[in-house]
């Protein structure tokens, strides 16, 4: 699209094509740039938020598991592990993720 552009306006010219040119590219190059890292940030805000409701609702399981007497089998301590392995690693993807967003 660009090159289209710059060949119309140049008239034959090379020099005024290739300035045409960079300045376009530098001005589309900045939008783009602009616009990427408006993604990357909501991306790692959702990526956030997903840690926190893995960290929320993994809570909740082991508590579940702790406080009823019918939950007390070898298969839903088995499963209070894993919740507690999957909390760690919420904690750890949270505290990982609002790195990047200083």
């Amino acid at each position: 699209m660009y090159w289209q552009k710059d060949k119309e306006m140049s008239n034959g010219s090379t020099t005024l094509m290739s300035t045409s040119w960079a300045q376009n590219f530098t001005a589309v190059h900045r939008y783009e740039l602009h616009e990427s890292a408006s993604y990357i940030t909501g991306f790692v805000y959702a990526w956030i938020l997903g840690g926190i409701v893995n960290v929320v609702v993994n809570v909740v399981v082991v508590l579940a598991i702790r406080r009823s007497a019918t939950l007390d089998k070898p298969a839903h301590k088995v499963m209070a592990s894993l919740a507690v392995a999957d909390f760690l690693m919420g904690i750890l993807q949270v505290f990982v993720s609002s790195s990047f967003t200083a």
